[in-house]
């Protein structure tokens, strides 16, 4: 299971925004912004291990569902265009 920094550095890499203060004391949101509208959200919590209920509403927040795309995100090998790509591919940005 990856941890939430982990999560936050990746999602960091790819585009989103991290907001530490936003959410509760235990969570922090992550936005992703194109053309200046805010396209995805989700929450993230202060977990050392990420539990797996957890990390599929994570991924489903921010359509990456399929393994192989989650492991590049976390490990550097997924560019922001890259996801650019996934999100037009599953219809969130045109």
């Amino acid at each position: 299971m990856p941890s939430s920094d982990e999560v936050k550095r990746g999602l960091s890499r790819i585009g989103f925004t991290i907001e530490e203060k936003r959410g509760k004391g235990s969570h922090c949101m992550a936005f992703f912004q194109h053309k200046d509208k805010i396209i995805l959200v989700t929450t993230i919590p202060h977990n050392k291990d990420i539990p797996p209920g957890t990390l599929s509403s994570i991924k489903r927040n921010i359509c990456l569902q399929d393994a192989d795309e989650f492991r590049r995100m976390l490990s550097r090998e997924l560019s922001k265009e890259d996801y650019i790509k996934i999100l037009k591919r599953e219809n969130k940005i045109q």
